[in-house]
């Protein structure tokens, strides 16, 4: 009699518990399914919050889609991506470095100003002098002997007292000095090239130009000794920028200004918009350096080089006597004053990322790889606790005694590597220019 009473209770018991489990099996999938609607919504505002948030803006909203802060929301975002994703061992990543393409030979790299830009300049310098290339250089002279011009176009009548291309060539294969850009006139010299260029965060460059050309001389000029000069310049800059300081061309909107704008018309919307487009179109890669070694991954791939040609000794790191304070109200400013460079930085931060999430499950494996033997070569390389303090602005690494080519040629700048590659190619020629077409 008893256990016909249990068996009632026994059945009811186990109805609940499978209720009980279904009722957990549904909160996942609801909990699943929630997240992958995040994640899509996430994904078509082109990682909107995720750029914001690792560029350095300093006026990315808080909030997103009700109560999601910006840190919930890069952590469903990562969650998100990252579940869906094959896991892309080390094996299957490096037979990237195999794959059936030619390596590129012909670039045209527009170095501009405090982005970074001298150490890419030397890792396509030592590409290009470990294979014997031809390159633009300027001519031999006693001040900025490895600048084309800060402030003109490029024109190729600026090569008339420059070296010949090597083995009596007609053309040229490598441009990497500074020099503003001008395609119709380098296309002239340097046919079918790759175009290339770094751009980096409106405040961090600003900041970057202001220590390294010391604008802080016009601020005491006009101001007196100022305990902020920035946020003092940043108060009126118009003012200082009539007294035509050194590199005052930089001050705003500078990275338009190497890009090919005038000074006069980078605030101009509509010319801004188009030169946009215009880059867009005819840059092959525009690089972050905020995001230096990302892009130099995504650089790798387009241009069919292997991981270590894209390895670099930093040229120099900054001295801290040449690094100036900027408040978030002038954060703010900066952001105001040079909003071209602004929408200009914010076009090709996300067509960076766009490139890194096509290139697949690999690229967190491969920067992971390339950073390790970045690492390494620094080990092998660099004499510790000794370094180069010749120029007050920044510190240089010191090589170890008996250093081995290659630790040489990762330490050569551009300077260096300019001078080396004028002394190959000077044989006493002239240099035959192409007239225009």
């Amino acid at each position: 009699m008893r256990s016909r009473n249990l068996l009632p209770l026994s059945i009811g018991l186990i109805v609940f518990y499978m209720f009980f489990l279904t009722g957990i099996q549904l909160g996942r999938l609801d909990v699943l399914l929630s997240r992958r609607a995040q994640s899509r919504d996430l994904l078509n505002q082109e990682f909107k919050l995720l750029r914001c948030k690792y560029s350095g803006g300093t006026s990315c909203q808080t909030t997103v889609a009700g109560d999601y802060s910006i840190d919930r929301v890069v952590a469903a975002l990562q969650d998100t991506t990252t579940s869906t994703e094959p896991t892309a061992t080390v094996k299957t990543c490096r037979a990237d470095e195999n794959r059936d393409c030619t390596e590129t030979k012909k670039i045209v790299f527009i170095k501009t100003h405090k982005t970074g830009s001298t150490t890419l300049a030397s890792i396509i310098e030592r590409f290009g002098y470990t294979r014997n290339l031809s390159f633009v250089v300027p001519p031999n002279r006693k001040f900025g002997p490895h600048i084309l011009s800060s402030t003109q176009m490029f024109q190729r009548k600026m090569l008339k007292n420059s070296p010949p291309p090597l083995n009596g060539g007609k053309y040229y294969d490598m441009l990497t000095n500074h020099v503003r850009y001008n395609r119709r006139e380098m296309n002239a010299v340097i046919p079918n090239a790759t175009y290339l260029t770094i751009i980096r965060h409106p405040v961090k460059h600003f900041e970057s130009s202001f220590a390294y050309f010391v604008w802080d001389r016009i601020v005491t000029k006009l101001e007196g000794d100022i305990d902020d000069p920035i946020g003092a310049f940043m108060e009126n800059p118009n003012k200082f920028l009539k007294e035509k300081f050194y590199f005052w061309w930089q001050a705003h909107n500078g990275q338009l200004f190497d890009l090919g704008i005038q000074p006069s018309r980078v605030d101009d919307e509509a010319v801004v918009d188009a030169k946009i487009r215009a880059l867009n179109e005819e840059m092959d890669m525009v690089l972050i350096s905020d995001y230096f070694d990302e892009s130099l991954l995504v650089m790798k791939r387009q241009l069919c080089w292997t991981m270590d040609d894209i390895l670099y000794i930093p040229n120099a790191i900054r001295s801290q006597q040449f690094r100036r304070y900027v408040s978030k109200e002038s954060e703010e400013e900066i952001l105001d004053w040079n909003k071209s460079d602004f929408k200009l930085y914010q076009h090709f931060n996300r067509t960076l990322w766009r490139k890194i999430r096509e290139y697949g499950p690999c690229f967190d494996e491969d920067l992971k790889i390339f950073r390790e033997r970045r690492q390494q070569v620094m080990e092998q390389c660099i004499a510790k606790g000794k370094f180069d303090r010749k120029d007050p602005r920044e510190t240089r690494y010191v090589l170890k005694p008996k250093a081995s080519e290659l630790c040489k040629n990762l330490w050569r700048g551009d300077v260096t590597f300019t001078k080396l590659l004028r002394n190959k190619q000077l044989n006493g020629r002239i240099l035959h220019i192409p007239k225009e077409q």
